[in-house]
């Protein structure tokens, strides 16, 4: 999910839908 990634990069905080979308998308650990 390059929007996920590109909000990380920029150093957004990992809000709670954040965490929801990772989680949902598989979180690649």
């Amino acid at each position: 999910i390059p929007a996920i990634l590109d909000l990380l990069e920029k150093g957004a905080q990992p809000t709670p839908t954040v965490h929801y979308i990772l989680k949902k998308a598989g979180v690649l650990t």
